[in-house]
């Protein structure tokens, strides 16, 4: 009897336990394997760390120009106004020459030490920008704060230690992720494997595995809509409680204070509570009033918010200003939905496995059998929500799966409005969307996919072999990633 009941106490945080300390070190290789700044946009995160960085009393000259003259070359690093250090380190590991290039690798020297090695101990390059206006992230910044005291705390240090310092940041949030994957997945009702399971699949993402290990804000995004999807998913079973919503409003402020799409974070608070409220009580006023009322609040709140809201924000929205090579802007958006739909394998190729600048992906055949199991969950999907009479009973409840296609059309809805609008004033694609921008819905996404499949099974055996045997795919696909895609891309 004692055995039992350790065995039962014991093995739920053993498995999930083991999954971190593999995650921890599936992230410190992938970290140590990428090569200093060959992560996407990597060279102007860490610039705009080093301003953070920086003292608030620039004691050092600064050469101004005026920002409607700065053009930067995206083929030379030179043209951007970083920090000395940023720009030599680029030079001297070829950053240039690797991005963008399918062929193309480092020059690699004979010997333990590299060229950045045998430079760094009499280098003495400046740390800080003297070139205004500074090539560096605007938007929130709790990211480059945090980071910031990473790149003091090492201010001693070459760049090599205080860079991949900084990346194994973001590994410890990843970790972070995985967890809120477990405890998600749990709370939605699947049983302790399942959720081990599950969480696995997700933490051999290769994507999710990059991100995880190179400087970015995605990472903290991703943590934060993670963070807000647990708390919803707890509120929704438990009801309204106290430190479930507090995890909620954490995760929207984080997600608002790191980059500007987690705006939606706090715009989903309110159907949530809505809901919450609804099914505690109506206050006497029926269904259809209660709803017609709540509705008419959001939209004063959502007016109140573009009249007294942030320009910086609001204006994202509102502003049409801009001259237009269309004559409308529905002309615009009708070109911008078939310009997207033929770029729709560009957001597939770079949510699963586009490593680098672009420039290591996987194979297209790899894309099209990802492509099919997606339309084979959509079909269960629509099976499972209008011609399935009885649900399975080993499928999480369908108010969670509503709440996590909520959360999957509101990041693509806001992102893909921005990208449109852009295209409206500009008539070309510039932002792109590609699909690394929609990591940070990855817990959703993969409920969602295996609520899907699972809605084709009548037997809990069936599905647990469904998922045993995409935990196989999934670590397959990682291990194809690494050894076939990034490994030979870098290093042969």
């Amino acid at each position: 009897m004692k055995k039992s009941i350790h065995h039962i106490l014991i093995q739920p945080y053993l498995g999930i336990s083991l999954l971190l300390l593999v995650f921890l070190l599936k992230g410190f290789l992938f970290v140590t394997i990428l090569p200093i700044f060959q992560g996407p946009d990597e060279p102007i995160h860490y610039a705009t760390i080093q301003y953070f960085a920086e003292p608030k009393e620039k004691n050092w000259d600064i050469q101004k120009i005026d920002k409607e003259d700065f053009f930067p070359d995206g083929d030379n690093t030179n043209t951007y106004h970083y920090s000395q250090e940023i720009k030599k380190t680029a030079e001297i590991s070829q950053f240039d020459e690797i991005k963008f290039h399918g062929t193309n690798t480092s020059l690699f020297l004979s010997g333990s030490d590299g060229a950045i090695e045998q430079t760094l101990p009499q280098a003495s390059w400046k740390k800080y920008i003297d070139s205004y206006p500074p090539s560096i992230v605007g938007g929130p910044s709790l990211y480059y704060l945090v980071t910031s005291q990473i790149e003091k705390f090492f201010s001693s240090s070459d760049i090599l230690v205080r860079f991949f310092s900084i990346r194994i940041f973001s590994v410890f949030l990843g970790i972070l992720t995985v967890l809120l994957a477990y405890l998600t997945t749990l709370k939605a009702g699947f049983t302790q494997k399942q959720a081990l399971v599950i969480s696995t699949i997700i933490a051999f993402q290769p994507m999710f595995t990059q991100t995880a290990a190179i400087i970015n804000y995605d990472i903290p995004l991703i943590f934060a809509f993670s963070l807000f999807t647990y708390a919803t998913v707890a509120l929704l079973r438990h009801g309204f409680q106290w430190k479930y919503f507090c995890f909620l409003f954490l995760g929207a402020l984080v997600g608002i204070l790191v980059k500007g799409t987690g705006l939606i974070l706090p715009v989903l608070i309110f159907p949530i509570l809505i809901y919450l409220i609804y099914q505690k009580t109506d206050f006497g006023l029926g269904k259809k009033k209660f709803f017609f009322y709540l509705s008419a609040l959001f939209v004063i709140a959502i007016a109140f918010f573009i009249i007294f809201g942030p320009k910086g924000t609001t204006e994202i929205f509102t502003d049409f200003s801009a001259t237009s090579n269309f004559s409308s802007p529905l002309e615009s958006l009708q070109k911008y939905i078939v310009i997207t739909a033929e770029r729709w394998d560009f957001f597939e190729l770079t949510y699963w496995g586009s490593f680098g600048w672009l420039d290591a992906q996987v194979s297209d055949y790899v894309l099209i059998f990802i492509w099919l199991t997606e339309i084979v969950a959509l079909a269960g999907i629509v099976y499972a929500f209008f011609f399935k009479k009885i649900p399975s009973s080993f499928l999480p409840e369908k108010k969670y799966i509503i709440f996590m296609i909520l959360m999957l059309v509101a990041l693509q809805g806001l992102i893909r409005f921005y990208d449109w609008k852009i295209f409206y004033s500009d008539g070309s694609i510039i932002i792109g969307t590609p699909g690394r921008y929609f990591l940070p819905n990855i817990i959703s996404h993969f409920l969602v996919l295996f609520f899907g499949l699972g809605s084709f099974f009548s037997k809990k055996k069936h599905f647990d072999i469904l998922l045993i045997t995409s935990l196989i795919l999934m670590i397959g696909f990682f291990f194809y990633s690494l050894f076939n895609i990034i490994i030979p891309r870098y290093y042969l």
